[in-house]
């Protein structure tokens, strides 16, 4: 959806068209425990990918260069990398991860679902998958995805405290490797720049009204330029 922006209606139905009739051949002729397994895989690959973009952004930015741009329809230019794209917002900023996704927020669903089937579905049990798709979502610096882990993690623990107690160990060994991770986000990225990415939205510091309320996600706008532009174009 990063590559390719359809705006021909007849294109979008036929697009739209071809979706429905893939969806149905899927369901029909796939094994849901296997599109489940395969499914996971995938995001557990993409959230592989995420992390280590994540952790070039930070040290080496400079090398997404050498890849190819595109634009969306917002004028945001992206590297495309061939298993996503990474936002090329200058060297200062914080990069949120968009994996092969239009935006965090949509990465951070597809991150759920896994995180889901994986704790909850999967009848082999990865650590190490629980981990890097809990990392990924953090990484997306989504409002949603910060909730949606705490939630499902929460609720994993919780089922795990009182029924599996054999599983204990670890699952501690999960919780205090997801706390670590946490703890050097915070570090490397500052608190005050992760409430401005993820928390802050939240508040509203007076008794006016929200703006993101009326004219749709704005808190990803930083500067007070692209915030003007935002609003013209609304």
């Amino acid at each position: 959806t990063e590559i390719v922006n359809v705006d021909d209606e007849i294109i979008k139905y036929i697009y739209n068209t071809f979706l429905v009739c893939l969806t149905t051949l899927i369901v029909s002729r796939v094994n849901v425990e296997n599109f489940l397994d395969a499914y996971l895989d995938i995001i557990y690959f993409l959230a592989c990918v995420s992390i280590i973009a994540f952790i070039l952004c930070l040290s080496w930015r400079s090398i997404f260069s050498i890849f190819p741009t595109i634009v969306n329809k917002s004028g945001d230019r992206f590297f495309y990398i061939g298993v996503g794209t990474i936002p090329d917002k200058g060297m200062r900023s914080i990069p949120r991860m968009y994996s092969i996704f239009r935006e965090p927020g949509v990465y951070t669903c597809f991150l759920s679902l896994a995180l889901i089937i994986d704790l909850f579905i999967s009848k082999n049990k990865s650590i190490k998958k629980t981990l890097v798709i809990s990392c990924a979502m953090l990484l997306t610096f989504s409002t949603a995805a910060f909730f949606l882990l705490a939630l499902t993690l929460a609720i994993y623990f919780g089922n795990d405290f009182f029924e599996n107690r054999d599983e204990k160990g670890k699952n501690r060994g999960l919780f205090f490797l997801l706390l670590i991770f946490v703890i050097l986000l915070f570090v490397i990225i500052g608190k005050e720049r992760i409430w401005e990415l993820v928390f802050k939205k939240l508040y509203v510091e007076n008794d006016s009204f929200d703006v993101t309320l009326v004219f749709g996600p704005m808190y990803h706008l930083h500067t007070k330029e692209e915030q003007l532009k935002a609003l013209s174009e609304a």
